[in-house]
Order: C-alpha cells, then sequence, then structure tokens
C-alpha cells in the first residue's frame, strides 16, 4: 500500500548568531527511519531493537512500564494499534501519549543526536506522524511535542515529565489512515545532544477526542542544519582499514585534532585523511568555532561457512552466517540468511553489514551412506536377552557405550544407538528398548496354624493373571490344611512364581469333665498333663492340675505349640443350705427368653457383689443386686468370666468365679 501524506511546516526563531558544528547536513538523528536494527520484533514493548533509540525510564527490556513499540515489516509484532504500512522502508515506531485508565501515564521514543546543537544555529526538523487505522485505541489529543535536551531525559516509571517542549504541534491531531510530515525551522538555544518526542501535559491540560487511549506513529525522522552554517563533510562511517577524508565548510581557518589527544594539532589544512581503528571523535579549531564529527569504524562480517564436509546422500546441509542487520548474497543469487544443501557442490556467502562486504567459500560432498537398522522400539522379560545387530560390509561402529562391535547384546532398558561409517558417510539408528521386571510374587513365609484357623494366601497384582497349584485361577485362595501351596503370576505376559508351606498344628486335648457336685470336706483334682503345654486356671494359677474343695466354675486354658484350647466345669454342693448357681450362658437378644444372666439358684445368701470380666480381664459388668440382672449390654457374644462374692446366712464370707458365654 502506498502511505499517502499531508506535510506541515513550522517556523521557529530563525535567526543566526553562530555556527553549527554539524557534518556537512547529514541528518543528526541516527536511525531516523527505524530500519537499522539489533534483532527483528516479536512482540510489543521492543523499541530498544531498534538501532539507537530507548525510553526515558531506565527500562530497557519492554514491557510493561512506559515501552514504545517496535514494527518492522520483516519482524512478527500484530499492529492492533492501528494498522499501516510504514512511511517508507521497513521500519516505524508506535506510542501513547494518553491512557483514560492510568492517569497520567505517557510513553515517550528518544535518541541522542550524532552531535550537539550548536546554539545560535537554524535547523530544520522534519518527521512524519499517523492514528493508522483499524487500531483499538482510537482517541486524538493536542499537546504532541518534541524537546531537546543536554543529556537524556529522565521519567519515573511512566509519568508524566512535566516542562515545556522545544517545539509542539499546535491543535489536536487526528491522522487517521495516512501519514503526514510536520516540518520545524527553529534556531538552537543550548548545546542539546538528545530529542524526545511525546506529551510533556498533564492530563487536566490535554484535549481528547474521540476515545480513551491515544496512539501514534511516527517514522522518517530527519534533522539538519541549514544556511551557511560551519560544518565538516566526509564519510563519517568506514570499515576497519580503511580511510575517510574530512573537510572544513564555511570557515577561515584549520587546526585538527581527535578524541584521544584533543590538545595535539594532527594538520592545519582544510582536509585530513584519517584511518581510525575504532569510533573516534575528530576536532575542527577555527576562528569561528569549534567543530566536531564522530567517525564510526564499522567491523568487517565475520563469514564462516565451516571446513569442507562429506556427507551423506539424502540428507541435506544448513549453510548460515547469522549476522543482525546484514545483507545476504549466496552462490545462487538467492539472500535469505540460510540456504540448505542437498547436492555435492561449491557454495559461496557474500554478507554485507554497514557498507562492509566479507564471504567464504566452503566445498560440499555427498557419498552414499550405509543404512544400519536395528528394528522397532521393543520390550522383553526381565532376564532374557536382545541382539541387536547392525553389520555392514566394511563399515565401522560406535555404540552409545562406545562399543565397536557390530552387535550389542542388551539386557536393560535403555534408548540404544549406533552410528555406522562407511567410507566416511556416517548414517546412524535408534531403538528404544523397554525391559518389563517381572511381577514380585511374596507369599509370605513357611507358617504354623492352630487346627480349625484358615489363612488367606493373596497374589493380587494389577492387571495380571494366575494359576495356582491346584489349576484355580483367582488372586487368592483359603487354605485349611497342610500343604505346599504355589502360584505363577503373569503381567505384561512376564511371570514369576512363588510357593509357601502351610502346617496346621492340632489344639490341646482339654476335658475337665462334667459338672458335678462336691460335698462339704470333699476335695476334687481337675486337669491333666501336656506335653510342652502351659495352662491358665481361672484363679491365674499354672499348674496343670488344680485342686477343688468348694462348689464353683472352674475353667482352664491351655496352650502347647501356640495353639490353646479350654473347657469349664461347674461344681455344686446340693447337700448344703447355702447354693448360688449361674447359668454358663444366655442370649440377649430381646426374644423374652434367656435375655438376663441371673442365678439358677440362689438360697441361703444375704449379700452379694458380682463382677464381669472379659477374657483378658477387662471389667465389663459390676452388679450388688442378689440377682445381677446383668443385660449384656456393650457386651459382644462370648465367654465371659465372673466373680461372686457373697455372705451367706451363717455370716461367712463366699467367693465363687465362673465364666459365662453369650449367643445372641
Amino acid at each position: 500500500m502506498n502511505a499517502a501524506y499531508c506535510r506541515i511546516v513550522f517556523l521557529a526563531i530563525a535567526c543566526y548568531f553562530g555556527s553549527i558544528a554539524s557534518g556537512f547536513s547529514q541528518n543528526l538523528v541516527p536511525n531516523g527511519g527505524f530500519e537499522e536494527y539489533t534483532a527483528l520484533p516479536n512482540w510489543y514493548g521492543e523499541f530498544y531493537l531498534a538501532t539507537g533509540w530507548s525510553n526515558v525510564n531506565g527500562n530497557i527490556t519492554g514491557p510493561p512500564f512506559a515501552s514504545p513499540d517496535y514494527f518492522h515489516t520483516q519482524g512478527s509484532v500484530p499492529n492492533a494499534f492501528g494498522t499501516i504500512a510504514p512511511h517508507s522502508g521497513n521500519g516505524q515506531m508506535g506510542f501513547y501519549t494518553y491512557l483514560q485508565v492510568l492517569v497520567d501515564a505517557r510513553e515517550y521514543v528518544s535518541t541522542q543526536l550524532t552531535q550537539p546543537l550548536v546554539p545560535g544555529g537554524v535547523y530544520e526538523l522534519s518527521f512524519f506522524l499517523t492514528n493508522g487505522f483499524n487500531g483499538i485505541y482510537t482517541a486524538r489529543i493536542d499537546n504532541i511535542a518534541i524537546h531537546f535536551s543536554e543529556g537524556p531525559l529522565s521519567q519515573n516509571v511512566d509519568e508524566v515529565i512535566q516542562l515545556t517542549p522545544t517545539l509542539e504541534i499546535p491543535g489536536v491531531v487526528s491522522l487517521p489512515n495516512f501519514w503526514q510530515e510536520y516540518t520545524f525551522t527553529f534556531t538552537a538555544t543550548d548545546a542539546a545532544d538528545h530529542i524526545t518526542f511525546g506529551n510533556f501535559e498533564l492530563d487536566a491540560t490535554t484535549t481528547v477526542q474521540g476515545g480513551n487511549t491515544a496512539y501514534y506513529f511516527i517514522d522518517d525522522i530527519v534533522l539538519t542544519p541549514i544556511g551557511n552554517v560551519p560544518s565538516i563533510t566526509g564519510i563519517n562511517s568506514i570499515c576497519q582499514g580503511d580511510s575517510t577524508t574530512l573537510s572544513a565548510v564555511n570557515v577561515s581557518s584549520y587546526s585538527w585534532s581527535e578524541s584521544s589527544n584533543p590538545s595535539l594539532i594532527i594538520s592545519t589544512d582544510s582536509s585530513i585523511t584519517v584511518s581510525p581503528t575504532e569510533l573516534t571523535t575528530y576536532f575542527l579549531y577555527t576562528q569561528e568555532d569549534t567543530l566536531s564529527i564522530q567517525v564510526t569504524v564499522n567491523e568487517i562480517p565475520f563469514v564462516d561457512l565451516g571446513a569442507d564436509t562429506t556427507l551423506c546422500e539424502g540428507d541435506s546441509y544448513e549453510l548460515s552466517s547469522m549476522i543482525p542487520a546484514a545483507t545476504y548474497v549466496w552462490q545462487d543469487n538467492s539472500s535469505d540468511t540460510t540456504f540448505m544443501a542437498t547436492q555435492t557442490g561449491t557454495y559461496w556467502l557474500s554478507v554485507e553489514v554497514n557498507n562492509c562486504l566479507a564471504a567464504d567459500t566452503i566445498q560440499l560432498l555427498f557419498e552414499e551412506p550405509p543404512n544400519p537398522n536395528l528394528g522397532v522400539d521393543t520390550s522383553f522379560c526381565q532376564g532374557e536377552v536382545l541382539l541387536l545387530n547392525a553389520s555392514t560390509p566394511n563399515a565401522s561402529y560406535a555404540w552409545q557405550d562406545n562399543s565397536q562391535n557390530s552387535n550389542l547384546s542388551i539386557t536393560q532398558t535403555g534408548v540404544y544407538w549406533v552410528a555406522v561409517d562407511l567410507n566416511g558417510c556416517v548414517k546412524a539408528d535408534t531403538i528404544t528398548v523397554t525391559v518389563i521386571e517381572l511381577p514380585i510374587i511374596d507369599l509370605g513365609a513357611d507358617t504354623i496354624l492352630c487346627a480349625g484357623d484358615t489363612l488367606l494366601i493373596d497374589a493380587s497384582l494389577a492387571n495380571a493373571s494366575y494359576y495356582w497349584q491346584d489349576s484355580s485361577t483367582v488372586s487368592s485362595i483359603s487354605v485349611s490344611e497342610t500343604g505346599n501351596y504355589w502360584v505363577s503370576v503373569e503381567v505384561n505376559n512376564c511371570s514369576a512364581s512363588d510357593s509357601v508351606y502351610i502346617t496346621f498344628q492340632d489344639l490341646p486335648v482339654v476335658n475337665l469333665g462334667e459338672d458335678t457336685t462336691l460335698c462339704e470336706s470333699q476335695t476334687l483334682s481337675l486337669g491333666q498333663t501336656n506335653i510342652n503345654a502351659t495352662y491358665l486356671w481361672q484363679d491365674n494359677s499354672t499348674n496343670s492340675i488344680f485342686k477343688v474343695g468348694e462348689p464353683g466354675i472352674y475353667w482352664v486354658i491351655v496352650t502347647q505349640e501356640s495353639c490353646s484350647a479350654s473347657d469349664t466345669i461347674i461344681v455344686s454342693d446340693d447337700n448344703c443350705m447355702v447354693s448360688l448357681e449361674l447359668p454358663n450362658a444366655f442370649s440377649p437378644n430381646d426374644d423374652g427368653i434367656n435375655d438376663i444372666f441371673i442365678p439358677k439358684v440362689s438360697e441361703g445368701i444375704v449379700s452379694m457383689n458380682t463382677i464381669i470380666y472379659s477374657r483378658w480381664g477387662n471389667l465389663v459388668h459390676e452388679s450388688n443386686k442378689l440377682q445381677i440382672e446383668w443385660n449384656g449390654q456393650n457386651a459382644n457374644d462370648g465367654t465371659y468370666f465372673w466373680v461372686v462374692s457373697f455372705i451367706d446366712i451363717f455370716g461367712n464370707n463366699n467367693k465363687q468365679k465362673g465364666s459365662v458365654t453369650i449367643l445372641r
């Protein structure tokens, strides 16, 4: 698209009172068209990529604060603020001058002049502005201004820099869809060396029309001295090893020096030829003024395409020499930064940066490659071996472990590769091998259990299949007989097995006999001796034989080889006037039958205390009632032991112990 533009000329005080230290009417604004860059922009806020340009708040890394936007036609920044092509060339800069959502927020664009202004010198400043079109920011404002300063301006974050600008565009600047040129002629009042564009007024004194954010694009900024201004002419940008001739214009005397020793006069001729090796400032002392010019020494670009190379047919080789802001010419006259070579031949590249030229050449030879094939990625079970074979006649080999055989044995998970070298042409292949771990099966140690017990043998694993010694295919089995039990478990086609031997030990034989009666002065021996057994009687005694001399409930627990059995006997005295007999079981299930633990026989008893324990000795219930009346509340089914202390009608203290079983 061709950008239309208008030109507006502003005339400031143009009186000539002195000389201008300039460089032959060249543009004093470096990179005024934003064509030079250190890298192409790829997002907003990358003003610093335009060579020589900055904002004024010290934030040199871009967003989020007061960061103008650099746009380039070869960059990738979407111009959402008002799409428009640059006025000329490829670059332009954008900046906001009013934000309703951030009070007194401003962006400024600034650069250092190539040389300071001369007080009293007459200059012309021109530039192009536009709002673009189809942008998201539609406001238009006044107070668009330019300020020349000695040294850079300073801004805190994104605040307004309040000052009286050197130059200002009158009225509201509304430039939708086209570029407009503004030209100012003015007389310098000081030796300013920086130029800054932006809005230097507060929001309160800024006129805003048509929106809540004002955004402007700027391009082609030119600042030149005019009139018969004393100046220095000559090429001020050379390549390393070159020279340039500097000439004095509109002066009557000549004394030259340079920045390494300004007091040393190196020539009194009107022109000098210099060959600096680095950036150097040359001074011209005249009767009219002291002038200066900077000569920039540009590095000759370093171009290295690498050593001559042999490659494999079918491959490609990228030739490149990434030099910022360079132009490229390849052997086929293409101009990309890279060239993809696929055939044998001679390739060369010529690179130009800042009018400095360099070149390099490379020979590429494409040989027929070997074709190693390790196969597709695979897996196998732990304990197996995979043989990788890369055999190729007359070739050499390099595996990932530095071995050099034609084959490799694999036993572990990993990524394996081989590079095969055939006549200097190397081709590689890679395979990923997964060694599947065998399922971990542990049925536990061989175990001894008691007769009547059961054991759950569990081999459960995720996504597994099972085969037991009895041909069952479940994940777990329940066993109750002595024997050897084994299982084979398969996961992901890999299997492992384990076995366990389970012994069920017989319970000890315990028999205290049938319930019986015992008359006064009689005794009764309970129990029998079992080899390697231990005993626990109702009174916590541990002998194998227990002597009974009075009525009561007697029980014993016999333990032999970790297995226990018990028996209980009730001994009563039917011929005595004092008698207490308790049931050995009751069923508190609220069916009205045998729901309460009460004496079956209770004779000759005046008072009675009953304490009931669990088989572990925990107190479960206590009662002072003659009928006890325990309803089994909060007690589980099982056997409980009771101790009854009572006083009979003869005033004798008596105690009975026994057990009762709850059966609901």
